[in-house]
């Protein structure tokens, strides 16, 4: 109550003239309406993110409710005031700027850059854009193109025999039925690098969890110290292994990237083009990226409403206006250099698009020189623990979540950098390669068994695994231990505590403070600390790419995990709109508490999945027929 009325005893010191007529009015209350200036007080914030009672003060024919947004002492505060309806946004803006003016101390506490003063209402009855129009115009075509394709489909399933030619063979591959039957289909044949689909999945939702407790910490909320607890408390922690499952799918693209590329590079003996390589990924992600950008940018504004959807609003309002190129660049986790980026969570894929570039051509050169493929990755994992130690002393960087993962310069120069975030690529792409290799020796040595067993019936006794072992190259060797039991068993032990050791690691940092540590403990930690993970991730993983796993690679192969897996990158766009609707759509501050977080996080997983399912056929399955189709159907 104190902060409403510093803010409003503000307006009635001034002298500036734009503000006459909220000072006069409010003057005026305060004189001769004590129980109008009363209610006014009342339905205000009585501190910082409390937004008071929204519906309550649009009630009052004499009100005008605005929300404040700022920066204090580099944490975001807002605070919702019910003021006489005279007072404009503007009116609080001025009055703000004067004070902190005339009062350099209160500079030192709040940059100016970030104070807003919205009116919800008047924004929330804004009118539509011409950009809105635009993708409502462009959504339109695109389920008339649905709705076309499903009607040829169905035409064509009832005349098989007549094959379709010219825009039909086309406008078919938005067919909902074709593509739905394609999706829940199973996968004719099961190898042991299916777990991926199971690993994917399941990180996924972990990081929509993870997610959940970040956007609602992040929000207004009425008890703010509960994000103390929250982020100190030992159970609490067990959430953060989100932050590195992203390291996780790092990890995995680098892996199938390798694995998947050298694959192409040796069935064309050399001959494969880059170019062709990015054009392909481009072709895979653009469409529903592109689309999911297009919604938020336009269309999910629109969705919300009240004081806490302001507030959302106004983070990424700034970036979205001037840096809105960015995303469809895949440069947002670099531009803009101070602030998340629009639709911050893409960060992922802008980082993972440029890893997959710089991979391809050192993919090429590993396959001229194998000693200088591996010599570069060796290098580049070197220059990022120079790169992570050198800034991070530089800027005085904090392992942990409380000083450093929620600090948001911290994020912004680090956790969303490439040059800090490709350690867990490179592991990835040395795992693929490693595994590619051994691979091709087996499957070399099992041709080479079976033109032996022509001319000699001796050699039946000498299996391909026997040759293996008695000309283990590098490759060879990084594989084959996993068949010794104690090894596994020493593996799988040894790298979850590995990861377990990293997360839990800052705990006692966090609850003592950033002197905790020595400034040279804090820059091993951080040096290390997603290497540690990846690394350990590794010595859980290969075993079972082997196919040692027993009831876990069971699970993690199930058919099912494939169907949700082709939906995965999908849920990754959507999951995080989803949460944003749930925790912002709101017209008080919330509670913060874990019952109200869970309960919103089931439901909201629920939402996203039917959401993905959605745009995984409308936007990502009819691009994928498209490129399948023979180029002669091109020629309309």
């Amino acid at each position: 109550m104190l902060l409403c009325l510093s803010i409003l005893s503000i307006l009635l010191t001034i002298s500036q003239a734009e503000v006459e007529t909220c000072k006069k009015d409010l003057s005026f209350l305060v004189t001769n309406k004590t129980e109008d200036f009363g209610r006014l007080i009342y339905y205000s914030g009585r501190d910082f993110n409390d937004l008071g009672q929204y519906l309550e003060c649009l009630d009052l024919n004499y009100s005008r409710y605005v929300v404040i947004t700022c920066q204090v002492m580099k944490i975001n505060a807002a605070l919702g005031i019910c003021g006489p309806k005279s007072c404009e946004a503007e009116d609080y803006m001025s009055g703000l700027l004067y004070i902190l003016s005339h009062y350099p101390i209160g500079e030192k506490m709040i940059n100016p850059t970030t104070i807003k003063v919205k009116e919800p209402y008047k924004e929330d009855n804004a009118p539509i854009t011409s950009m809105a129009i635009i993708v409502l115009i462009l959504l339109s075509i695109l389920i008339l193109a649905i709705i076309t394709g499903t009607i040829v489909g169905k035409n064509a399933q009832a005349n098989p025999e007549k094959r379709l030619q010219g825009w039909r063979a086309l406008i078919i591959s938005f067919s909902i039925t074709n593509n739905f039957n394609k999706l829940i289909s199973f996968p004719e044949q099961y190898d042991h690098l299916h777990l991926f689909n199971g690993l994917r999945v399941l990180l996924m939702v972990f990081i929509s969890y993870a997610h959940n407790y970040m956007y609602n910490m992040n929000s207004p909320m009425i008890n703010p110290l509960m994000t103390y607890d929250m982020v100190t408390s030992f159970w609490h922690y067990f959430i953060y292994y989100g932050m590195y499952s992203v390291d996780f799918f790092f990890v995995m693209a680098g892996f199938f990237m390798a694995y998947t590329t050298l694959a192409a590079i040796n069935q064309s003996k050399g001959k494969i083009s880059c170019l062709k390589l990015v054009i392909h990924r481009f072709i895979r992600i653009c469409p529903v990226y592109y689309g999911i950008y297009l919604f938020f940018l336009a269309l999910f504004p629109y969705f919300g409403s009240g004081p806490a959807w302001q507030v959302m609003k106004n983070k990424s309002e700034y970036v979205c206006m001037n840096y809105w190129w960015s995303v469809f660049l895949f440069t947002n986790n670099l531009i803009p250099k101070d602030r998340y980026g629009c639709m911050g969570w893409t960060w992922f894929l802008s980082c993972d698009m440029q890893f997959y570039i710089c991979s391809c051509i050192i993919l090429l050169l590993y396959c001229k020189n194998r000693i200088l493929g591996y010599s570069i990755l060796c290098i580049l994992l070197i220059v990022n623990i120079i790169i992570t130690v050198v800034l991070s002393a530089e800027n005085n960087y904090n392992p942990g979540v409380r000083y450093g993962f929620l600090d948001s310069y911290q994020f912004v120069h680090s956790f969303i950098r490439p040059y800090f975030r490709m350690n867990a690529y490179i592991i990835g792409l040395m795992l693929g390669i490693v595994y590619r290799k051994y691979k091709d020796s087996l499957s070399a040595l099992t041709e080479r068994k079976d033109i032996e067993m022509e001319g000699n019936e001796s050699v039946l006794l000498v299996g391909p695994q026997k040759k293996l072992q008695k000309n283990s190259s590098f490759e060879q060797i990084m594989i084959t231990w996993v068949r010794i039991k104690t090894f596994r068993l020493v593996s799988y032990v040894f790298g979850f505590l590995l990861i377990t050791y990293v997360i839990f690691a800052p705990y006692e940092f966090s609850k003592n403070g950033p002197d905790y540590w020595s400034e040279g403990q804090k820059l091993l930690f951080l040096a290390v600390e997603h290497i540690f993970v990846c690394c350990g991730f590794v010595l859980i993983i290969l075993p079972m790419i082997e196919g040692y796993g027993g009831v876990v690679l069971g699970f993690l192969t199930h058919k099912y995990f494939a169907v949700l897996a082709r939906i995965s990158f999908s849920y990754y766009m959507i999951h995080p709109m989803v949460l944003l609707f749930f925790i912002n759509n709101n017209y008080q501050s919330a509670y913060l508490q874990d019952m109200h977080i869970n309960y919103s996080w089931v439901t909201a997983v629920v939402i996203t999945l039917a959401l993905s399912v959605i745009s995984t056929l409308a936007l990502e399955s009819p691009m994928k027929s498209l490129t399948k189709l023979p180029q002669d159907v091109y020629l309309i």
